[in-house]
């Protein structure tokens, strides 16, 4: 794990990419030093949960929120830095997950994807069916993961590599033909990007991201920042901007309806 870590930075270190890291906390064991490393680098550390045991949606929220609050110390401790985000392992998402998260203090959630095919939670299809971050609360963004991640396109989709960076590129210039977020989990195992032979491939996606100037390529922090400002402004009838009173602040989370999709609700052409 620690070798894929050091693969996967050697490649956005050449092109001046920084990146954000959400580690499980007792699942794997990671030398402080690399994380201290990532920071001092400029890279984010966001918070993974405690096991990657897939058993959040079994827990009450007041035991989620102990566990997010446990995780986020450690990570704070370990790393030197503020932990601002949060996803999801297995990308579950509740609204008693989401609650915990709020209720943790997390500037952003990051474990809704725009639509995955499969979820190891319960089998289905899942997803929410936007490209775009959205308020959950007054003070919680919802940065979606809009594109397929590695594991469910090479294990799941049976896709090459080859395929599957074809794929993340298509999408990419279709996100930013809407202006959306083109949010990617890659992982440094040894059985996905953080093997030796699949460097060059990630180097291509990197490289092709970094090569768009039409790209905003940052940190999801730095996403999540600027949206909730954003959401917090008017354009007034001088055609300036101004900040928004706290009362108007985005939407509840009860407001918002988790969508399930099917792969024919899908044209692809």
């Amino acid at each position: 794990f620690e070798e894929g870590i050091g693969l996967l930075r050697s490649v956005e270190r050449k092109y001046g990419v920084r990146s954000s890291w959400n580690i499980p906390i007792k699942r794997y064991r990671i030398q402080p030093k690399i994380i201290k490393g990532l920071v001092s680098e400029g890279c984010e550390i966001g918070s993974h949960g405690y096991r990657h045991d897939g058993r959040l949606i079994f827990a009450s929220e007041n035991e989620l929120a102990e566990r997010f609050r446990e995780s986020k110390q450690l990570l704070t401790k370990v790393s030197g830095s503020q932990v601002k985000g949060f996803r999801a392992p297995l990308l579950q998402h509740s609204r008693g997950i989401v609650h915990a998260v709020q209720k943790t203090g997390f500037l952003y959630d990051s474990s809704i994807p725009s639509w995955e095919v499969y979820s190891r939670t319960d089998g289905k299809s899942h997803g929410i069916g936007t490209v775009y971050p959205f308020m959950i609360s007054e003070h919680l963004v919802e940065l979606v993961v809009t594109l397929p991640q590695d594991y469910q396109l090479l294990y799941l989709g049976c896709l090459s590599p080859t395929e599957t960076l074809k794929l993340w590129k298509t999408l990419k210039e279709y996100i930013k033909s809407l202006g959306g977020l083109c949010n990617v989990i890659i992982h440094p195992d040894e059985d996905l990007f953080g093997r030796r032979n699949m460097v060059s491939y990630y180097e291509e996606f990197i490289e092709d991201v970094a090569g768009d100037l039409e790209c905003w390529v940052t940190l999801p922090s730095e996403v999540a920042e600027w949206w909730a400002l954003r959401n917090r402004m008017e354009v007034t009838p001088e055609g300036r901007y101004a900040l928004l009173p706290r009362e108007k602040f985005g939407a509840r989370f009860d407001e918002i309806e988790l969508i399930e999709y099917k792969p024919d609700d899908f044209v692809f052409e």
